[in-house]
């Protein structure tokens, strides 16, 4: 797994991506991908996967910000992605941006990401 999960939006922000399930019905919580209601709302950050600002060299924000896909997911499918801005986003909060992530159980395959950031009001289809 390497750098699959990735949005561009503004500089300076904290960035959690939250993967949902194939089947739309489950959520990653750390470990295993488990329906939306068994999750609490105290527990709703538990799983979210903190993505990192990439800098230029002289430490300079670029608003690219990546990830990795969790490793523990090992079902073949397409697996919806919001993030969300914040260190401990709560349930209901809006979602900044949004990714597809085709999935193999081991690597991002071919296909076309789609990359909707919100808060930057940026549209990117990626190939």
């Amino acid at each position: 797994m390497s750098s699959e999960l990735n949005l561009h939006t503004v500089s300076g922000l904290t960035i959690k991506a939250l993967i949902i399930g194939r089947d739309r019905a489950t959520r990653w919580n750390g470990s295993a991908l488990v329906a939306w209601d068994a999750i609490s709302d105290v527990n709703w950050a538990v799983g979210l996967i903190a993505i990192t600002e990439e800098v230029t060299s002289d430490a300079t924000g670029t608003g690219t910000y990546i990830g990795d896909f969790p490793a523990g997911i090992t079902t073949a499918g397409t697996y919806p992605i919001e993030f969300f801005s914040g260190a401990s986003p709560i349930p209901g909060q809006q979602a900044i941006g949004i990714q597809t992530v085709y999935w193999d159980g081991t690597a991002a395959t071919g296909g076309n990401a789609i990359n909707i950031s919100v808060e930057g009001q940026n549209i990117t289809v990626d190939d």
